[in-house]
């Protein structure tokens, strides 16, 4: 069964509105566009929207989106042992989320790109083992959360794995870089909305190939920051995803590349941070650097307990968290950054599974609050 995701695009919001009245929210702001009767959701740090982010006027779903804690899925990864993994880990601070079963993923899969993409959660690409060789995927599927089963949807234009996935301010997914059929790749790919028939399409290219690299969404879904990775480690891009313009800033400090990378709130701003992976001898590290919003350059930041690769950064209850990853095995262990005492610690519980390479992202709290149970 095939289900379409439909995404409408939208221009620059005006301040005020004729045709919108947009309810108030806690933890986040609703504006307008006056133009084509459409408003954005827009939740503070630390809160996900429960459903889509961009709505026309007259859509009941307005006057209900809430904007809320998140939780995080994990999907696949690879074992100790290089077998691919097809279990998908709910990690909350809330353990009857943390016990909450979810349906396995049609197949084994790493390295997936992993998206909670107006009102979905979509994991598209990965790499599936066959012996000693790999194949790469381009298949893209969603998760329906009351029927706790996975559909296949609209596919990637290639095979791509170990690529960034990022959503834009209206909810629009992206990806960018990665490996296909063996080859780094320098090449993008969006959601066509500019027509009735949605399908994924060619975006910018990068300035150079890159894969093992890391990315977020920044300025509220503006900007999509790619950091280290394959050839480089060091390298730094950054894409305006209205207009896709081009930029470079200031290099890494530490070559990484398969590292964590996430952003908090501080007095000076929104901060960006890099954390662990492996230098250019696959050797994992410790090391921690975090972008000064106000100097415009990377600082060391505090160091990890212990070295970490191969995993991902989320947000729990406010705090920037690396889940999953590697020192030497996989580790179960969460690792949060404490932005007041500058430091690391551990959280209280642990992953069900150890695992490297897996799909991640940041899914609402109340998922299934839908569900009739």
């Amino acid at each position: 069964m095939i289900r379409v995701v439909f995404f409408v695009s939208v221009s620059v919001l005006a301040t005020h509105t004729l045709g919108c009245d947009p309810p108030k929210i806690e933890n986040g702001r609703i504006e307008c566009n006056s133009d084509e009767d459409t408003c954005l959701v827009t939740c503070d740090f630390a809160y996900i929207t429960s459903d889509k982010i961009e709505f026309y006027c007259d859509d009941p779903g307005l006057k209900a989106v809430q904007c809320v804690r998140p939780m995080t899925i994990l999907i696949g990864g690879e074992s100790a042992l290089f077998d691919a993994l097809d279990d998908v880990e709910l990690i909350s601070t809330k353990a009857q989320l943390r016990d909450r079963k979810i349906a396995m993923f049609p197949y084994g899969i790493v390295a997936p790109m992993v998206f909670w993409t107006d009102g979905v959660l979509m994991a598209c690409g990965g790499r599936r083992p066959e012996g000693r060789a790999k194949s790469y995927e381009k298949s893209c599927w969603i998760y329906e959360p009351c029927e706790n089963e996975w559909k296949q949807t609209i596919a990637l234009t290639q095979p791509r794995s170990n690529g960034v996935g990022v959503v834009d301010f209206r909810g629009k997914p992206l990806v960018y870089g990665g490996m296909n059929e063996n080859e780094t790749t320098m090449t993008s790919e969006l959601w066509n909305t500019t027509s009735p028939e949605i399908y994924w399409i060619q975006g910018p290219v990068l300035e150079e190939r890159k894969m093992g690299h890391c990315g977020l969404s920044a300025k509220g879904g503006q900007k999509a920051l790619l950091t280290g990775g394959y050839p480089t480690y060091l390298s730094q891009e950054t894409f305006d995803m209205s207009s896709e313009a081009h930029d470079y800033v200031l290099n890494l400090i530490h070559k990484r590349w398969y590292h964590a990378c996430g952003s908090y709130h501080g007095l000076l701003g929104e901060h960006f941070i890099v954390a662990g992976g492996l230098n250019e001898h696959l050797l994992a590290i410790d090391t921690v650097e975090i972008w000064n919003p106000l100097l415009h350059y990377w600082t060391e930041g505090p160091s990890l307990p212990e070295s970490r690769s191969c995993g991902g950064m989320t947000i729990l209850d406010g705090f920037p968290t690396i889940l999953a990853g590697k020192s030497f095995l996989p580790q179960t262990s969460a690792m949060r950054l404490n932005v007041l005492e500058d430091m690391w610690d551990y959280w209280d519980f642990e992953l069900k599974t150890g695992r490297n390479y897996p799909g991640l992202a940041s899914i609402p709290e109340t998922l299934f609050d839908r569900c009739l149970t």
